[in-house]
């Protein structure tokens, strides 16, 4: 409710929020038209060549989780426009729930750990990421940065439990999948926690660093091949925002 208030409820009139979510949108009616994965060209942009877009298919994947099963029921777009009222909000309560449980670590008392984690998730930059409207990969940027917080407090706290290892670790390598960008925050993390290693000895912190790294491979592998396809992987991508082997 308050995601969808924030955008004004345009989404009823059928409106997304900002070029990139049109363009988020055009594409996968692409794919819920054509059923092609592995050609991100829009072709409505620069015609009939199209334009290939340098986005990975992470957040389409997302939108695609209503929307396939939607679009056999109802017209395309009414399927794209309802899994972008849908996934934003479902994305904050993501990040709601990796921040208050970070903050609980460190907070005992849920009763704080509660507004701690809605003043991070509310200050405008933030929350404006989440607005119903706005299939846009930037919130899971943030959610990326939440994972990272969260793989930093249990990394120093104790040795970390395979559930959370495998939780965490996935969450962020599919974040990284969506934003290149998280890649310079994901090796200075990294880095940090070597050198906390190094510095004061403990065993367990290499211990848990080597585990989400190698757990990290493990799902860029996989979202390596999801993205691209088998022949598609081996191929030297142009763009940065490409997944490729150079993620791993």
């Amino acid at each position: 409710i308050i995601s969808g208030n924030m955008s004004g409820f345009g989404i009823i009139d059928g409106q997304l929020l900002g070029p990139d979510s049109y363009a988020r949108g055009d594409r996968v009616l692409e794919f819920l038209s054509t059923g092609v994965w592995f050609d991100n060209t829009l072709y409505r942009v620069n015609p009939p060549l199209g334009h290939s877009t340098h986005w990975t298919r992470a957040f389409d994947l997302l939108v695609l989780i209503f929307a396939y099963p939607l679009h056999f029921f109802i017209d395309n777009q009414s399927a794209v426009l309802i899994s972008a009222t849908i996934v934003p909000p479902l994305l904050m309560l993501v990040m709601f729930a990796v921040v208050f449980t970070t903050a609980r670590i460190i907070i005992s008392d849920h009763r704080i750990a509660i507004p701690v984690a809605l003043l991070l998730i509310f200050q405008p930059l933030m929350s404006g990421q989440f607005i119903s409207g706005r299939i846009d990969h930037h919130s899971t940027a943030f959610i990326g940065l939440a994972f990272i917080m969260a793989l930093a407090v249990r990394v120093f706290y104790r040795r970390m439990e395979v559930k959370e290892i495998f939780i965490l670790s996935g969450g962020l390598a599919f974040c990284l999948w969506s934003n290149g960008e998280l890649m310079v925050f994901v090796g200075g993390f990294i880095a940090t926690v070597g050198l906390a290693w190094f510095f004061t000895g403990k065993k367990y912190i290499a211990e848990n660093i080597a585990k989400i790294s190698c757990n990290m491979c493990f799902f860029l592998f996989i979202f390596l091949f999801v993205e691209r396809g088998f022949t598609g992987a081996f191929e030297y991508p142009n763009e940065i925002d490409r997944i490729s082997f150079f993620y791993v």
